[in-house]
């Protein structure tokens, strides 16, 4: 590098430090263009995903008062970046943040919203009671009492989402887990290596929120080169999902034409919590390693947010005519 006149330091061109002043950092000195800040490329045309699947479902059409439709379906989707952003820029979402600008397929792997296997199920039963039911058809009050009842729900079970560990690196630390993209101004995550023979789930995690779920000791900080963690880790996934919704109706025959409905409702019914990572990072499945290797034992890694809502009851009516 040539010497920069005004302050006697190697830079790569003359002016540099004078140019820009308290920027004038070695991740901007060491850009391919140096002269300029920024190279912008949002909303480039360049990334690419791949998905592929077996789907099942099983269809049962109302007959005996009772119906359903269940779905299965294992499934994988790969790509270098997330919605349609590019990999190597977006700032605004961390998921689409390249680690190396000149190598794209080091920033294949699973994407965010990944989950390997997903069933869905949904049902509905009208009791055989009351008129025009296999038992006790009659009118009058046993119909009002005991006919007119249905039970429907709707149940999913998922694999969790895959996680990204990231670390901040000393190269251009900006302070919260990025670097400099070397082409751009926006930030890059940087990530660390992966040890072998370690589970990247914490074996001693034990389901509450205060306990570690990444393991620590699977990965490595790296300052002088790019790790070789993928962008997320397919075999690191938060908790699998579960969730299931009851309803429970009354119908009330007024006339021939007109009835009233009584419903109540009942979602995340069986009161099923699931924890997420509480890191403030881009996207909430995101680590930074710092914080999870070197922070005391609850301080990082941990899943001490709750992902979705408590069971909540409705109750409403209706005036069908």
């Amino acid at each position: 590098m040539p010497v920069d006149p005004a302050s006697g330091n190697h830079s790569p061109f003359a002016g540099f430090e004078t140019l820009y002043g308290s920027g004038a950092t070695l991740g901007q000195a060491l850009r391919p263009f140096p002269q300029y800040r920024d190279v912008g490329t949002d909303l480039a045309p360049v990334g690419n995903a791949s998905y592929n699947s077996f789907q099942l479902s099983v269809t049962k059409r109302l007959s005996h008062g009772f119906s359903f439709i269940t779905s299965y379906t294992i499934s994988k989707t790969i790509g270098d970046s997330e919605q349609n952003l590019s990999g190597f820029n977006a700032y605004w979402n961390g998921t689409n943040l390249g680690s190396n600008t000149y190598d794209r397929r080091s920033e294949r792997s699973v994407v965010t919203y990944d989950q390997p296997q997903l069933l869905t199920l949904s049902a509905t039963y009208e009791l055989p009671f009351g008129r025009a039911r296999r038992w006790l058809n009659r009118r009058g009050v046993v119909n009002q009492t005991l006919g007119g009842w249905e039970i429907a729900g709707t149940a999913k079970y998922a694999s969790g989402f895959p996680m990204a560990v990231t670390q901040c690196d000393a190269f251009s630390c900006l302070g919260n887990g990025t670097i400099f993209n070397w082409l751009g101004g926006e930030a890059s995550l940087s990530r660390p290596n992966i040890v072998p023979g370690q589970p990247l789930k914490n074996p001693s995690y034990d389901g509450t929120y205060q306990s570690q779920y990444v393991n620590p000791k699977a990965f490595t900080e790296t300052f002088d080169a790019f790790g070789n963690a993928p962008r997320l880790l397919s075999g690191l996934r938060t908790p699998n999902q579960a969730s299931e919704d009851l309803s429970v109706l009354k119908n009330f025959p007024i006339t021939e034409r007109v009835r009233f409905q009584f419903r109540a409702e009942f979602f995340n019914a069986f009161n099923r919590h699931h924890f997420a990572p509480s890191f403030t990072n881009y996207a909430d499945t995101f680590v930074f390693f710092g914080g999870c290797g070197f922070g005391p034992p609850g301080t990082g890694c941990t899943l001490s947010n709750l992902a979705d809502s408590p069971r909540a009851i409705q109750f409403s009516a209706r005036l069908d005519w």
